[in-house]
């Protein structure tokens, strides 16, 4: 994600998407490790959903 440009925004947005927080309340690490909780998420409903058609 970070090679792309506007990677943070994307980031962000990912967490007030999937995980209902603010992003801007976070903490660095608290941050850093809430990204990789909501690509999680993203990748898990992306995967159920092909699986249901």
């Amino acid at each position: 994600m970070a090679d792309k440009p506007g990677w943070m925004f994307l980031a962000d947005t990912l967490i007030r998407a999937y995980l209902h927080m603010n992003p801007e309340e976070l903490a660095d690490e608290e941050w850093a490790h809430q990204i990789a909780m909501a690509e999680w998420v993203k990748q898990d409903l992306t995967v159920s959903l092909w699986r249901t058609k």
